[in-house]
């Protein structure tokens, strides 16, 4: 009789052992699956964030200098190359340009990481940018049009922070027809970076371009030099034998649009969503400044 009841209990607590070990498997199974979802949906929204960064690499392949780009959800792209019912979300923006220029322009809103210029270095700013305001489609096989941003520099709109050692630099301004000096039309002039904005270096040119061709203002500030193929570059080099360290800084009134200048490299971010798994990513690539302009003229 007493083996009997021995046998039930240890049957009974088997059974309870085991349907513990099955809740306790099904639970592990459970969070399996739930992590494995996460998963799955974080290397979708991943995937897609770096897919867009590689179409936004390859697009900078095929345009100029400050140029800038935003898509987003809702544009056509990507309605019509993803199933409305899924639970996603994709953002890409490409920055070529700034309204204050610094070696991480995208990192801080001061001169928190200001242009270092060691003896005989310079730094070049394009003074256009491409204007391509298009869809996507077209990025690859329409031409390059600039916007002439000359009037950043003739409204006295640059102005210059020194961080250490301020001393005399070299201003240029250089114009090029293609990829070849227009004639006479290069100017330099040494200052030094406390006057912390370009207004006598630009009474200069002017006054310097005046003599040489007395047609040259007025076709300058009428943007003729950008719409026959001319391009304008402002050029800094430090001629001391000390580092100089800087920002430069575009303003405007509340009664103006914002003043930007194309930057010496492009800023990317990507970001997609995928379920309830967000991911960004970011990447930088340098402008296609001509390199040929700091080997022939920094060095003078």
């Amino acid at each position: 009789m007493h083996k009997r009841w021995n046998i039930s209990i240890l049957v009974i607590f088997v059974l309870l052992a085991s349907s513990l070990l099955g809740v306790l498997s099904m639970n592990f199974v459970q969070q399996m699956m739930q992590q494995s979802a996460v998963v799955n949906s974080y290397y979708k929204a991943y995937y897609l964030s770096q897919a867009w960064i590689e179409l936004g690499l390859t697009t900078l392949h095929h345009r100029g200098v400050g140029f800038n780009y935003s898509i987003a959800t809702w544009d056509a792209i990507i309605r019509e190359n993803f199933f409305s019912g899924q639970k996603y979300s994709l953002s890409l923006h490409m920055s070529g340009t700034a309204s204050f220029l610094s070696k991480r322009f995208w990192q801080g809103s001061g001169c928190e990481f200001p242009y270092s210029l060691s003896g005989g270095e310079s730094l070049i700013v394009p003074l256009f940018r491409d204007k391509y305001t298009w869809p996507v489609a077209g990025m690859f096989a329409t031409g390059i049009v600039y916007q002439n941003l000359a009037d950043t520099f003739k409204n006295d709109k640059i102005q210059i922070q020194t961080i250490s050692s301020p001393d005399v630099v070299t201003f240029w301004l250089l114009i090029l027809s293609g990829e070849d000096l227009y004639e006479n039309w290069v100017f330099f002039q040494s200052w030094s970076l406390n006057t912390h904005s370009l207004i006598e270096f630009k009474t200069a040119f002017e006054s310097y371009m005046a003599g040489v061709d007395q047609n040259f203002v007025n076709r300058y500030w009428l943007s003729w030099l950008i719409e026959n193929g001319f391009k304008i570059y402002l050029m800094i080099s430090n001629t001391a034998q000390i580092e100089q360290s800087f920002c430069l800084q575009t303003v405007s009134n509340q009664l103006e649009a914002a003043y930007v200048l194309p930057t010496d490299t492009f800023f990317l971010q990507s970001q997609a969503s995928f379920g309830n798994q967000h991911v960004a990513l970011d990447a930088s690539y340098t402008q296609p400044i001509p390199g040929f302009l700091f080997s022939a003229y920094s060095s003078n």
